[in-house]
């Protein structure tokens, strides 16, 4: 399949799954490998078809909608926005609560996939605000359309490469060693609750001070 071809099919159907283009322009090729093997499945000739036959079947745009989930993950993606989250927001949404009298302090991170997303939130809290802001507990909620990313964050256990992008010196204070995994301790497991959940259809009852 031509990257122009599946361009074209993606900015054609991902409005109609209520997803925008924009988010995919980036990692797109996890996407449409999937596409390609389900064209290959169904025996069709290039994309003008499958255009042609999720016209036709209402079905496979369920199919469709599963094969448009990107995963692509790691702990401390996008460095430079975790460091202001970590220097700037956590500390100033902190003392707005803590002058409010509030005790706790409530996040949501939306599309968390295997979890790497709210545990990164959950360590930048521990080696920084949260000592500042002892009275204050952190708690996130953390939701995701695939109950099998779910599963996996439930699990919290990566392969090195996922800690990649981690300063070194977290992976021994954050994480427990497991043969070829490193697990997520337990101090920071609590700190996160996981249920599946499509943020186009539902959205969890706040109000949340950070929305990821």
């Amino acid at each position: 399949m031509k990257d122009q071809d599946c361009t074209q099919l993606l900015q054609w159907s991902l409005p109609q799954l209520r997803m925008r283009w924009q988010g995919f322009r980036k990692v797109r090729g996890q996407v449409c490998k999937r596409i390609d093997r389900r064209l290959r499945e169904l025996g069709l000739a290039d994309t003008a078809a499958y255009r042609s036959y999720l016209e036709n079947n209402k079905d496979e745009w369920t199919a469709l909608d599963s094969l448009c989930r990107v995963t692509v993950s790691r702990f401390y993606r996008d460095r430079e926005v975790f460091r202001f989250i970590e220097h700037e927001v956590l500390v100033k949404l902190s003392e707005a609560a803590m002058a409010r009298g509030e005790s706790e302090l409530r996040c949501w991170s939306i599309g968390c996939a295997s979890g790497e997303e709210p545990y990164t939130l959950a360590i930048l809290w521990d080696l920084g605000a949260g000592r500042k802001f002892q009275a204050l507990k952190l708690t996130i909620l953390a939701t995701d359309a695939d109950r099998g990313m779910i599963e996996r964050a439930e699990e919290g256990c990566y392969s090195s490469g996922s800690l990649a992008d981690l300063p070194r010196t977290w992976k021994a204070l954050e994480f427990d060693q497991r043969g070829d995994s490193y697990c997520i301790k337990a101090e920071q497991r609590d700190k996160v609750t996981f249920f599946a959940q499509d943020i186009r259809t539902n959205a969890p009852e706040g109000p949340f001070h950070l929305i990821l």
